[in-house]
C-alpha cells in the first residue's frame, strides 16, 4: 500500500459540539492536512502522551505497549480509507504481516504510547487531506468524514441560526449517506 507519515500537529475544538474534538495529522512536509474527528475523551489521552507530563508507566495501555515491545513487536498504523462518516485505520503488526483494524482515533493513541509510526494511504490524502495553513486559526473539515450525529446536529443548528444554504448542503448529504445505505 502506498501511504504517506503523519505527525500530530494538535487537538482543536468545534464550537457548538461540546462532545467532539479535532484532532489535526500533517504530513512530513506540512503541505496536506487530515482533521480526524474523535470524542473529548480522547483529548486528555492524547494531551498525556504528548506533553509528556504526568508519569503514565504503569497505566495499563503503557504498559501492554512495553509487553508488545518485550515480544519484538513492531508496529505501524495505518489509516485506509472512509467509510460511513469515520475514518478507518489499521494495526499491522509488521513482523508477521497480521492486521487488527482499530478507530482512527485509538490508533493515533496507540501510535503515540508505542512510539510508531503513523501513515494515511495515498488515496486518504488525495481525496480527503486539505491544504495545511500553519497558524490559522479556522480549520477547513471535509463533510464526507462526519458522522450522521454530527451532521444532525450541524444541520439543527443551521436551521436555529438561519443559515439556509448551510442546511441545505447539509441535509443532502445526509439525504445521499440514506440512500446510499438503503442502496446497498
Amino acid at each position: 500500500m502506498d501511504k504517506i507519515r503523519l505527525k500530530i500537529m494538535g487537538l482543536s475544538e468545534i464550537v457548538g459540539l461540546e462532545d467532539i474534538v479535532l484532532l489535526v495529522l500533517v504530513d512530513e512536509a506540512k503541505v496536506r492536512q487530515l482533521i480526524v474527528p474523535c470524542e473529548r475523551n480522547m483529548r486528555k489521552e492524547l494531551q498525556m502522551r504528548m506533553m509528556d507530563k504526568p508519569d503514565l508507566s504503569n497505566r495499563c495501555l503503557e504498559v501492554t505497549s512495553k509487553i508488545l515491545k518485550d515480544q519484538i513487536c513492531e508496529f505501524e498504523v495505518v489509516i485506509t480509507r472512509v467509510e460511513d462518516g469515520q475514518y478507518l485505520a489499521e494495526v499491522r503488526e509488521q513482523l508477521s504481516g497480521r492486521v487488527y483494524p482499530i478507530r482512527c482515533s485509538d490508533g493515533v493513541l496507540f501510535s503515540l504510547i508505542n512510539d510508531c509510526p503513523l501513515y494515511a494511504s495515498r488515496n486518504v490524502m488525495q481525496f480527503e487531506s486539505v491544504p495545511f495553513q500553519p497558524g490559522s486559526s479556522k480549520v477547513a473539515l471535509p463533510i464526507n468524514i462526519i458522522t450522521n450525529e454530527m451532521l444532525q446536529t450541524s444541520l439543527n443548528k443551521a436551521i436555529e441560526t438561519e443559515d439556509y444554504e448551510m442546511a441545505s448542503q447539509l441535509r443532502d448529504e445526509l439525504m445521499k449517506r440514506k440512500n446510499n445505505k438503503e442502496g446497498a
